[in-house]
């Protein structure tokens, strides 16, 4: 495990033509929460909408790998009044992926998200077939509470405590 070749940025309009490359990939779009095809404008309406959580409830950091981007976290569904948001993560390319890359972005992404916000629970939905990211977000200390449908799919509900 590499992980400390491993670091988070937020996302910059500089890497809209990544993300537009990444959002119209069709192997991601069942598992996100709009599926594309995507237009250029669209990414960099998200871009400006992702800097900033209390701006619009979204933040998307991307996953370096020393200078590569490899993958993106986004944190949405912001509530200030609750303290709680949604976490979901992408290894976008396969080569990538079971390494520890996604485990040491997310360690890295907790820590800042307890000491810099305001956050006290993250919660994610991931299918039942999808054993790597159940194992993923287990392994880091999310706990199981319950299932309800995605896209007329059951998917296992995780929340974690900060």
């Amino acid at each position: 495990m590499h992980t400390n070749q491993i670091h988070l940025r937020s996302v910059m309009h500089s890497d809209a033509s990544t993300i537009l490359k990444w959002e119209n990939n069709p192997e991601f779009w069942p598992i996100t929460e709009h599926a594309g095809p995507f237009e250029m404008a669209d990414i960099e309406n998200f871009i400006s909408k992702s800097i900033r959580i209390n701006d619009s409830g979204q933040k998307r950091y991307m996953i370096f790998l020393d200078q590569t981007a490899i993958g993106a976290i986004d944190i949405f569904n912001y509530d200030v009044k609750h303290h709680s948001a949604g976490i979901g993560i992408l290894i976008a390319e396969s080569e990538h992926r079971n390494k520890g890359y996604a485990k040491a972005a997310l360690r890295q992404l907790l820590e800042e998200l307890k000491n810099h916000t305001q956050l006290v629970l993250l919660h994610c939905i991931i299918y039942k077939e999808n054993e790597s990211s159940i194992g993923l977000f287990k392994s880091i200390g999310f706990k199981e509470v319950g299932f309800e449908m995605f896209r007329n799919k059951e998917v296992i509900r995780f929340n974690l405590a900060l």
